[in-house]
């Protein structure tokens, strides 16, 4: 097992700027509707994917003013996990731009739940919570 900074964790910093480059991809790309933009995120997450060499990381890495284990470190396998989500999330919206404008509203809805409940997992309710706080005709269900 390799014994560099990479297997002991990856700073929160680094996540969070990776996290945050795929939202602002998703948003310029729905207000520009240029779909091509959504090919970036998922180029760079493939590359994390495949390769172990996420470039959005690599370059924030270069930024860090701290000792990388000065920071909060995320468990890589666990940030694996979440990148092949994004990965599957951008994907399936790339594929929808792609499809039909008609479609598109379908699948980005998905995708857009499947990226938000990536990025802030604890703040998603779960579907059965949702379920019974409903308010139906003045009771609760």
């Amino acid at each position: 097992m390799r014994k560099d900074a990479e297997s002991q964790g990856i700073p929160r910093p680094l996540v969070k700027t990776n996290q945050a480059f795929i939202v602002l991809s998703v948003l310029l790309s729905w207000v520009t509707a240029q779909y091509w933009i959504l090919a970036l995120p998922l180029a760079a997450g493939l590359s994390g994917l495949i390769l172990k060499y996420n470039p959005v990381i690599k370059l924030a890495a270069r930024f860090l003013r701290k000792e990388r284990s000065a920071y909060a470190l995320e468990d890589p396998e666990q940030q694996q996990f979440n990148q092949g989500i994004a990965v599957f999330c951008l994907a399936a919206g790339l594929l929808s731009f792609l499809a039909s404008r008609e479609m598109h509203s379908n699948i980005s809805a998905i995708s857009s739940g499947c990226l938000l409940a990536l990025l802030f997992p604890g703040d998603v309710p779960a579907v059965p919570e949702l379920l019974q706080t409903r308010v139906h005709r003045g009771r609760r269900l």
